[in-house]
């Protein structure tokens, strides 16, 4: 059985994980509860549970984003409002497993997220062939 010690520190990886953008601070939550609860390393958690953040696609992105006209026409005219909408949307389209901060790079940046979904696009038509 686990000391109390290891659970701690365990459960202070987990703010490094947060961190360095491993996972998200909802899913952190969940691992430390878990680790509290059951011990475990937080890797073994996030491993076992499949809560490990995805790097955003951008095909999805645009495609969550492309749903809100409005919004994204508010964000690119400087609506932080609208940008954190936009943000929050694309995050219950994904379950939370989205990595935020990458979104909000792509909402300010909509040519070159434009440029990658076509690039993704056509890669995944050429595997296809």
């Amino acid at each position: 059985m686990e000391n109390e010690q290891t659970k701690i520190e365990n459960i202070l990886h987990v703010f490094d994980l947060i961190k360095d953008n491993v996972i998200n601070a909802k899913i952190g939550k969940k691992v430390a509860e878990i680790i509290f609860e059951q011990g475990g390393t937080p890797e073994d958690v996030i491993k076992n549970i499949g809560l490990r953040q995805c790097m955003p696609d951008p095909i999805a992105v645009l495609d969550i984003i492309n749903k809100f006209p409005d919004l994204l026409h508010r964000a690119q005219n400087g609506d932080d409002k609208a940008k954190h909408e936009l943000v929050g949307q694309c995050m219950r389209q994904s379950g939370g497993k989205l990595n935020p901060n990458l979104v909000r790079q792509y909402i300010d940046n909509m040519e070159a997220l434009v440029k990658a979904a076509e690039k993704e696009h056509e890669t995944n038509e050429l595997i296809q062939l």
